[in-house]
C-alpha cells in the first residue's frame, strides 16, 4: 500500500558538499517516525524559508556556512527510492543556535517533479492558520504521513 509523506527542509547550505535537500534525512531520536515508509511511497518537500548555519572545523579553523533563502512553498514531489537506512560515514552536525544534531538516517527520493505550492496554500489543505510556517514541523521530527486525499489536493493541477 502506497504512502504520503510531507517534509519540511531548511533551504539548501551555500557550499559546494550542501546534502542534497530533496532526499529525506531523519534525526535519530525520530527514526520511528519513518519506519512505516517503503519504496514507492510518495513525499512533498517543504522548503523552508530559512534555516540555521552549519559550523564546521575545516583546516583546523571554525567555518560557518550559511543557507540561501528557501521557496517557503512544497518545492517537489518524489518517490522514495530506498529503504531508510543509515548513512554511510555521517558525522553528526552542529548548526547555529541549534547545537549538534544527528540526521543519521537517511532515505533516497527519485522521480522528482517540481512543484510550487506556496505556504499558504499548504495551510489551507491542513487547515492551519495563516501564521504556520514549519518551523518545528511536527514537534521537530520534520515529517509526517499525510492522506492520499491530502497529497492528491496539493499536486492538483501541478
Amino acid at each position: 500500500m502506497q504512502r504520503f509523506w510531507l517534509t519540511a527542509h531548511w533551504p539548501p547550505l551555500k557550499s559546494s558538499d550542501a546534502p542534497d535537500i530533496l532526499n529525506i534525512y531523519i534525526q535519530d531520536r525520530f527514526k520511528e517516525v519513518v519506519e512505516p515508509m517503503r519504496h514507492g511511497d510518495r513525499v512533498l518537500v517543504y522548503e523552508l524559508l530559512t534555516g540555521p548555519s552549519e559550523r564546521k572545523i575545516i583546516d583546523g579553523k571554525l567555518v560557518v556556512i550559511r543557507r540561501h533563502l528557501g521557496k517557503q512553498a512544497i518545492i517537489c514531489d518524489a518517490r522514495i527510492a530506498t529503504p531508510v537506512h543509515e548513512r554511510p560515514n555521517y558525522k553528526p552536525q552542529e548548526f547555529t543556535g541549534r547545537g549538534v544534531l544527528n540526521y543519521k538516517w537517511l532515505a533516497t527520493t527519485d522521480d522528482r517533479r517540481p512543484l510550487l505550492v506556496p505556504r499558504l496554500a499548504v495551510n489551507a489543505v491542513f487547515c492551519w492558520g495563516d501564521g504556520h510556517n514549519f518551523h518545528g514541523f511536527n514537534a521537530g521530527r520534520g515529517i509526517r504521513q499525510i492522506t492520499s486525499e491530502q497529497y492528491e489536493a496539493l499536486t492538483a493541477g501541478q
